[in-house]
């Protein structure tokens, strides 16, 4: 047996077969260089998904009145929506790059069964809301008996195994395929048809299977479905008032609404897959997105606008939410974006992986943590009806708001030993810079501890020490002085290390002969020195004028202290750093996916053809 190191492997029983173990994802390839054009739209549309289907969460999830099973289910139906959304998004994102498009057989299977696991139980869901609305409408004096949560989440739970039955027997068919005709794969997800264009072998068994079971699945579905709301449409008929009539059908208009959007998507996509022979991949790719996220992106809107008691929350919540959500929501999503990208580009395989790039991803992974940990709270904050945070939920905050910030200051003096190594003991710098060291220097912990009472409100966007001690009632003399000399220790200790440190960098690099090595040497710790004086001085001025402002001002300087190195770090790195620079630039309009894939197609066409194993 012979295999292409990760990429395929091959069985020599005779004859050439091969069978790829990895594949190159190309979402759109008719855009060709354009493709990187669609990331921003993508992701904005991921956003507005997550965003509207949380939306609703929230508020069935926040309000009592709301806590009954039609709005539950709801609140199930748009959570398997977010994961839907979830579990494609990544991967249409990734597809349109040129770094982070290729994925794995056994990955690709996953993706392929958590996508089409969704896509059923999402129409179980449906089902067992179609369930509740007929207990509803005809045993209206029986509901409360027999629409219990133990119904419910048997219910839930039936939905969820009939989901697997039918997407496991698929999937592990596909498993069985061998995929040699090419490693790309024309689509923005692991889809099952367009995988199976790869396969070299008879699928005759896939097809047949793959059809049968959802044909069976949609007519079983449909005449459920169909049942249930004649005999609702005619109960509501019979009632006497008129109310109640006209409620029974608005309530089941926008159940109806909702299945029509999901069936009619679905079907329009394999009338058109199996008809439109002729239409061009990005046609069928653009029909797939639409069948995928069409869902997700509307039923929200439908149960936000149709259902009267969800869109009167909602308009109470809009009316008192205060103008800093947008902007507050703008900063949280930049700040994981850029993060995110600088920590993409230096983790993409064999580009940046050497010591001083890994712990600049480790820095700005932790930046994603801190943000993770302080912003959703502070979005909450900002509208009514947000729920109490727990006293421990809140100990738990402080610890990591600290726990996240000394480690990002242990990370500098990590960074600022890789520079010494690299400036002034370069040639001995990979044997001091393995990986066994790199795990040990930022391995700091501090722990805050504080005595206090339990109190209503904390006047601040997040459990910080000093406000959560200002609203104490008992003695804490002894946590002032102590929090006071914690900072007085740690400060000046890592000044004076980054200090002796960049002295002796900055003197070695004068040293250095060369010109253009010395400018390099002076460049790489300019970037460096720009995020420690960052975050240092945003530190310095919140503690220097904390004592003499407002609470307002306080908790904007906070927010500035806890957020603004979050926000720069991935700018100044990904600016100032030539090779991250460089290749973000490439990931963000890349050229050479599609040139790389055709040529692996066309060496193994030729391959194939000379009757050579790859």
């Amino acid at each position: 047996s012979s295999s292409s190191p990760g990429t395929m492997s091959g069985w020599d029983n005779g004859s050439s077969n091969v069978s790829y173990t990895s594949f190159l994802l190309m979402g759109f390839p008719g855009l060709n260089e354009s493709r990187a054009l669609l990331v921003l739209p993508s992701l904005n549309l991921c956003l507005m998904i997550i965003s509207a289907n949380v939306l609703v969460i929230h508020t069935v999830l926040v309000h009592r009145s709301l806590h009954q099973p039609m709005y539950l289910l709801v609140a199930v139906l748009l959570t398997v929506d977010i994961c839907a959304a979830t579990t494609v998004m990544p991967a249409m994102l990734f597809s349109f790059s040129t770094h982070f498009n290729r994925i794995s057989l056994a990955r690709c299977l996953v993706q392929m069964f958590c996508i089409y696991f969704l896509i059923v139980f999402d129409c179980n869901i449906l089902l067992v809301m179609a369930l509740d609305h007929f207990v509803a409408v005809c045993y209206p004096l029986r509901y409360p008996e027999i629409v219990t949560s133990q119904l419910l989440t048997g219910l839930l739970g039936v939905a969820a195994a009939r989901s697997t039955c039918i997407v496991a027997p698929v999937v592990g068919l596909a498993s069985r395929v061998r995929f040699c005709r090419s490693d790309v794969i024309h689509h923005f997800a692991c889809e099952h048809m367009a995988l199976m264009k790869l396969s070299c072998g008879d699928i005759s068994l896939n097809k047949t299977v793959g059809l049968t079971l959802r044909i069976v699945n949609r007519v079983l579905d449909m005449l459920l479905l169909g049942v249930s709301y004649s005999r609702i449409i005619r109960a509501a008929f019979q009632m006497s008032s008129g109310g109640a009539h006209s409620k029974a059908l608005n309530t089941c208009g926008s159940h109806l609404l909702v299945i029509f959007t999901v069936y009619t998507s679905s079907m329009s996509s394999s009338i058109v897959y199996r008809v439109a022979r002729s239409a061009s991949q990005d046609v069928h790719n653009l029909l797939s997105a639409f069948y995928l996220l069409l869902p997700c992106l509307v039923n929200p809107v439908i149960y936000g606008a149709r259902t009267k008691e969800i869109r009167q929350h909602l308009a109470t919540l809009f009316q008192r939410a205060q103008p800093q959500i947008p902007t507050s929501y703008l900063l949280y999503m930049t700040i994981i974006f850029a993060n995110t990208l600088i920590i993409c580009t230096v983790t993409a395989p064999g580009i940046l992986h050497q010591s001083m790039y890994m712990l600049i991803t480790l820095l700005l992974a932790i930046n994603i943590c801190t943000a993770i940990v302080v912003m959703p709270k502070m979005l909450e904050d900002f509208v009514p009806f947000t729920s109490p945070i727990s006293w421990q939920g809140c100990l738990a905050q402080i610890f990591f708001t600290y726990f996240t910030l000394l480690l990002d200051y242990n990370l500098f003096q990590a960074i600022a030993l890789a520079h010494y190594a690299a400036i002034c003991h370069p040639l001995g710098y990979t044997d001091l810079m393995t990986s066994s060291h790199l795990l040990g220097i930022p391995a700091i912990l501090a722990l805050t501890w504080t005595q206090v009472c339990w109190t209503a409100v904390i006047r601040h966007f997040t459990c910080e020490y000093t406000a959560l001690l200002n609203i104490t009632c008992r003695d804490f003399t002894f946590n002032n002085p102590l929090n006071l000399a914690m900072w007085l220790i740690t400060v000046p200790f890592d000044l004076t290390l980054l200090e002796s440190s960049y002295t002796c960098i900055i003197y070695a690099a004068f040293q250095i002969s060369s010109e253009g090595a010395q400018v390099k040497a002076l460049n790489t710790c300019g970037s460096h020195l720009l995020v420690i004086l960052n975050i240092y001085l945003s530190g310095l001025s919140t503690s220097i004028v904390f004592q003499t402002v407002s609470q307002n001002v306080k908790n904007l300087l906070s927010g500035i202290y806890l957020l603004l190195p979050g926000a720069l770090n991935p700018l100044i790195y990904g600016v100032r750093t030539r090779k991250i620079w460089q290749h973000a630039e490439k990931i963000l309009c890349g050229k050479e996916a599609t040139q790389e894939a055709g040529e692996k197609t066309r060496r193994l066409q030729n391959l194939t053809v000379e009757g050579k194993s790859p």
